[in-house]
């Protein structure tokens, strides 16, 4: 067993390998099949199209425009969360203003992204990249959050994949503590690629660094960074299809070890007024269950050591030969 703490998140974590032995006595829940609003033909379920993005012969397009409202001619599918977190119907000093939209990924209700052919990955980064532009042209949002719920335990409410997207006037409290930390520290940076490629957690390297943290919050979460700096991958629509599909073999891999894992991902970037900044991608498959420990006194117990973690993954890559 070990206690540790990560130095750039803040986060403790208690290593309790014997933890993950205990027996567990509850039934698997089977979920009920209903109709998908997220699918082809059943665009009327959902608040009116945003924007949609098209594969026409190897090039995405966007369109926008009443006539793409309800139609069922897509790839990717941008619309108004119907329960949203943040509105724009006030200004009030306590009220949380902003935009929370969905981006539909794919017409495939099944698939998840290690399964998207490259035009699929394509549509899906040109549709999250144009509506965060759209976002950000209200200069009353200072940040833009872009994160994936995959699977029930991970708070996904529809099982066809989507992400959610927010612009805010909130800047969020980790992306605050971190904009601190690369103000106060400029060597900061090099410390987090330097982290990043301590070798016994490296499990991918080339552009990017894909790595398991020192302190992470479940079994087998990794996060991928640039080697060099960048202050908003998002803004480089060459650079996000390079990311996605190195990330879309990393979660084939994941998948392999861990089965049909739900898991978030959620991306770390700067506010658009900041630049001394260096961005990230977390990814936490559900493995941990938060219980009264971890809720209640603000570290996690972590059944499987990063390390071990790391080579687990580095074998199973190396094994199924995806990233040479």
């Amino acid at each position: 067993m070990e206690i540790r703490k990560d130095w750039f998140t803040g986060r403790m974590c208690i290593v309790s390998e014997a933890r993950g032995k205990r027996p567990h006595y509850f039934s698997e829940v089977i979920e009920q099949k209903t109709l998908c609003p997220f699918c082809p033909g059943n665009e009327k379920m959902t608040p009116k199209a945003e924007l949609i993005t098209k594969i026409k012969e190897n090039n995405i397009e966007v369109e926008t425009g009443e006539e793409i409202w309800y139609s069922s001619e897509w790839n990717s599918r941008v619309f108004e969360n119907l329960y949203p977190a943040f509105d724009t119907q006030s200004d009030s000093p306590n009220y949380p203003y902003g935009y929370h939209y969905l981006i539909v990924e794919t017409r495939s209700h099944n698939k998840d992204i290690d399964e998207y052919g490259e035009n699929e990955i394509k549509s899906y980064i040109e549709a999250l990249t144009s509506i965060k532009r759209k976002i950000e042209e209200n200069k009353k949002v200072k940040y833009v959050s872009i994160f994936r719920n995959y699977g029930k335990e991970a708070g996904a409410s529809v099982s066809h994949a989507h992400t959610q997207i927010i612009g805010s006037e909130l800047i969020p409290p980790n992306i605050e503590r971190e904009m601190k930390i690369f103000s106060e520290k400029p060597e900061a940076m090099n410390l987090l690629i330097n982290e990043a490629r301590v070798q016994e957690r490296v499990i991918f390297e080339d552009d990017f660094i894909a790595f398991v943290p020192f302190a992470p919050i479940s079994p087998f979460e990794f996060w991928i960074t640039s080697r060099n700096k960048v202050v908003d991958i998002t803004k480089d629509s060459e650079e996000m299809l390079k990311l996605f599909n190195v990330f879309s073999k990393l979660i084939f891999t994941m998948k392999k070890i861990l089965g049909n894992v739900s898991y978030n991902y959620y991306f770390h970037i700067a506010p658009s007024s900041f630049s001394n900044f260096h961005w990230h991608m977390e990814v936490i498959p559900r493995t941990n269950i938060y219980a009264g420990y971890e809720l209640g006194f603000g570290a996690t117990i972590i059944t499987t050591k990063p390390e071990t973690a790391a080579s687990t993954i580095k074998q199973t890559l190396s094994s199924n030969k995806f990233l040479s």
